[in-house]
């Protein structure tokens, strides 16, 4: 399957240098001209040139068309490579900056190649010309953009009309934004007395926390006074001790007591008697 050249508009120019060796086409390379459109073009066009490409994408947009798409194309340096791509020359030179029109076109023109000869639209398919041989070219040239704008081109995002929903969305939001407000003035209205038992809460509190600094106090010096309350404690046994020998040596000399009293009872009967006489 081939063809002469692309469906989009484009303006045809003579190149002198070409061969009918094709294979099937498997691949795009991409080329800076080094210099304007109008240079390339001379190029190509003399007698002596050793260099050709099929198309010429000007800076202002402008697609040029010189060699058919079954002519091999001597354009990049290794003729293997010719043999089965198609070389598109991209206007650059020092100074000048690659142009949005440049890329659109750009990207149009290796679409409408791939889509044609059913080519992946990456960058297996789509190279610079530095990926073939040792060169500076394409220069500035973005080959990524290339093939990104190419992809989109090919594989179109599709647009939904999501607006009814996101519409519905929105005035869910808005309605839900409306209640959560009227709830926050309802609060506000509230706010003298919620500062009222917010006061309240706070006495309660600074008495809670004296009552507790006091507890904490007693509880610190339990294990002090409950040392002392042992202490005292051994005090009572010892003294209940002593108590009960004193009682008992009490008992005892009470005993004594009354066996001395008998006899001096009698004693004293008898000196009264005599006494008396």
């Amino acid at each position: 399957m081939t063809r002469t050249y692309t469906n989009l508009p484009f303006t045809e120019y003579m190149t002198t240098i070409y061969d009918d060796n094709r294979l099937p086409i498997e691949q795009i390379i991409i080329h800076s001209t080094v210099g304007t459109v109008q240079s390339a073009i001379s190029t190509f066009g003399s007698p002596t040139a050793k260099t050709s490409a099929h198309y010429i994408i000007g800076n202002d947009g402008r697609l040029w068309a010189g060699l058919e798409e079954y002519e091999v194309g001597y354009h990049c340096g290794n003729y293997s490579v010719n043999q089965k791509s198609i070389g598109i020359e991209h206007e650059y030179y020092q100074g000048l900056t690659p142009s949005n029109e440049l890329y659109s076109m750009s990207a149009r023109l290796v679409a409408d190649i791939c889509k044609f000869y059913g080519l992946g639209c990456n960058r297996g398919v789509i190279k610079g010309h530095k990926e073939i041989v040792a060169t500076g070219c394409p220069n500035q040239i973005d080959v990524d953009r290339i093939v990104r704008e190419a992809s989109l081109i090919l594989n179109p995002i599709p647009i939904v009309d999501d607006c009814p929903a996101k519409l519905l969305e929105k005035t869910q939001l808005e309605t839900f934004l409306r209640g959560e407000i009227q709830k926050k003035d309802i609060q506000i209205g509230t706010i003298p007395s919620i500062l009222s038992e917010k006061n309240s809460l706070a006495v309660q509190l600074d008495s809670c926390q004296r009552d507790s600094a006091t507890y904490k106090e007693a509880y610190d010096k339990l294990p002090e006074l409950q040392e002392n309350i042992k202490y005292l404690e051994g005090l009572k046994a010892e003294w209940i001790t002593k108590e009960t020998g004193y009682l008992s040596q009490i008992k005892k000399l009470n005993t004594t007591i009354e066996r001395i009293k008998t006899p001096i009872k009698g004693l004293l009967v008898q000196i009264l008697e005599a006494l008396k006489k």
